[in-house]
């Protein structure tokens, strides 16, 4: 997320949002294939910190909560 940092600092939205969307496949993957809400205390933990972490990454950005999906609508 080095780069991410300087980009943001340099005003470099778009390659901002290119390296984020980079994390797309990897994301969707993870959440495919990983139970984030694990039995294990620790292990849960640990996972949520890592979604955290991205969503932070995004919120440097932008306020993704603003984006309006399709099938919510707009009013």
């Amino acid at each position: 997320m080095t780069r991410t940092r300087e980009f943001i600092s340099n005003k470099e939205y778009r390659k901002v949002f290119e390296l984020l969307g980079e994390l797309c496949e990897p994301v969707d993957k993870f959440f495919d294939r990983v139970l984030v809400m694990d039995k294990d205390e620790d292990i849960r933990k640990n996972r949520v910190a890592l979604i955290k972490k991205i969503g932070i990454s995004f919120n440097q950005v932008a306020d993704l909560s603003k984006i309006v999906s399709i099938k919510e609508g707009r009013e």
